[in-house]
């Protein structure tokens, strides 16, 4: 299992000289590398790059959120013998399956290559970051985004956590130098440790610099209605970039991930109770006032999203034409998957019944359902969520047993109060049936089948034919 020299020529090629997605939207990055990172504008031209080839269709922008890694969870709808279908039987060998995961793995290092070559540069000449701040700042976010990027290829196509000794395995590469040499795989502890090493610096670095520690995600959206000046577009907008409280939502997730329950648990408290300089809370739990208000993805839970400015044709394209669809009838929700409670504040308004023009029904969410043309920046919710504040309560919940945060989720989502069960496989269960009504159409729930290792019977909508197999496997080229 190597990471091979030409895929790193590949990248490279795709990186600099080709008409990729960075490329047609910031042409400077056709630069060679001692000029492109001359220039305060040069790094922050690079860091663009980066989130935009994390916003493309194979990554976060659909691929890692509503369509294909749903489909990995059995989430929607698959005709049979399409590649969807191979993938919802997890039959990854599929050669149409293995061309989409194969094309996940190569496009997350390509990021990672990204990220590594202004990281490879930042620290030679830190007198061009004329703007205080930035130079922490663009370093903190591109080690976060390092860390993250690699603990979703290790969700992906490594170990099942829970089976057995797998510490001592060797799993992927944690790369983190430009080159075409060869990186070989590390051991699955030896790659946690390299996880929580970049996650830590990026702690340290956005804490001295980060304005979402002073200001409201409001004010930072709209800086020039509330009183807060921005030295320059980097210190705006917070949650669409790799933020400080992003950093300690994503390692309460991987700390959740590798059974370290009392610092996921730490670390989810550190987002959960986060305040605003007046005292309120920075991020508030999702109610039937956003849904009132079509803000259908819960933008208040946002910690660390995708600003997507096409998401309107996205969900036209998708899910109004019933492309992404659970079933042709209500029930097939509403009945199967909330319980039909007549309370739930999700069951009632995030999934919807059409009627398409061949006549035929589906059931479809409208999760990404916002304004063609959003009215002004304050209704301008054109967001793919990363990490939200639910998850975050979730893991408190699971890692703790706190009654309090389970409390105040169900009360939010309009859902009875319940007791939480001693016994670990009953709360498990518990989560897990939360989680599926809240994430639904947002890429986390094939990796939490994953985490519980969860038998067949247990995953919702299961096709019959599914033989579960967790462990996407590599590319070929990285078994040779």
């Amino acid at each position: 299992m190597k990471l091979k020299n030409f895929i790193y020529t590949i990248i490279l090629l795709v990186t600099f000289n080709s008409c990729s997605d960075w490329l047609t939207v910031y042409p400077k990055t056709e630069m060679p590398s001692n000029v492109q990172f001359a220039s305060e504008q040069g790094y922050k031209d690079a860091v663009a790059g980066v989130y935009t080839l994390m916003k493309s269709s194979t990554l976060y922008g659909a691929g890692l959120s509503f369509t294909n890694i749903e489909y990995m969870a059995s989430l929607w709808d698959v005709s049979t013998d399409t590649a969807p279908y191979y993938l919802a039987l997890h039959q990854f060998t599929n050669t149409t399956a293995k061309e989409i995961t194969d094309a996940i793995y190569v496009k997350q290092y390509n990021v990672i290559v990204n990220i590594n070559s202004i990281l490879e540069n930042i620290d030679k000449d830190t007198t061009i970051f004329k703007t205080p701040g930035t130079y922490k700042l663009i370093k903190g976010e591109c080690l976060a985004l390092r860390a993250f990027i690699h603990f979703d290829i290790m969700r992906m196509f490594g170990p099942v956590p829970s089976t057995g000794d797998v510490g001592s395995i060797k799993t992927i590469p944690y790369v983190t130098k430009v080159s075409k040499d060869i990186n070989v795989p590390i051991t699955y502890d030896e790659f946690k440790t390299q996880i929580f090493n970049d996650f830590t610096e990026a702690e340290t670095l956005l804490a001295g610099v980060d304005p979402i520690l002073n200001y409201s995600v409001k004010a930072l959206k709209i800086p020039s209605s509330s009183g807060y000046f921005a030295p320059s577009d980097f210190f705006v907008h917070r949650i669409i970039r790799m933020n400080y409280y992003a950093v300690k939502a994503l390692q309460a997730r991987a700390y959740l991930w590798y059974g370290e329950k009392q610092l996921a648990y730490e670390s989810a408290l550190a987002v959960i109770n986060a305040t605003n300089p007046d005292g309120t809370k920075k991020f508030t739990l999702g109610s039937s006032d956003d849904f009132a208000n079509t803000n259908y993805n819960f933008p208040t839970e946002h910690i660390f999203c995708m600003y997507d400015y096409s998401l309107y044709k996205k969900y036209s394209d998708n899910f109004a034409t019933g492309t992404l669809k659970k079933g042709s009838t209500v029930a097939s929700i509403k009945t199967t998957m909330f319980g039909n409670t007549g309370t739930d504040i999700r069951e009632l308004n995030l999934w919807e019944l059409i009627t398409l023009s061949n006549n035929t029904t589906c059931h479809i969410l409208k999760k990404y359902l916002v304004p063609e043309t959003p009215f002004d920046l304050n209704t301008d919710f054109r967001q793919i969520p990363v990490i939200r504040l639910s998850e975050l309560y979730l893991i408190a919940v699971e890692a703790a047993s706190d009654q309090t945060l389970w409390d105040d989720f169900r009360n939010t989502r309009g859902i009875a109060a319940l007791t939480l069960p001693a016994d670990e496989i009953a709360l498990k269960t518990a989560i897990l049936m939360e989680f599926r009504k809240e994430f639904y159409g947002e890429g986390q729930l094939f990796y939490l089948y994953k985490r519980f290792n969860t038998v067949k019977t247990s995953i919702l909508f299961y096709n019959s034919s599914l033989v579960v197999n967790y462990v996407v496997p590599l590319p070929e080229t990285e078994l040779k």
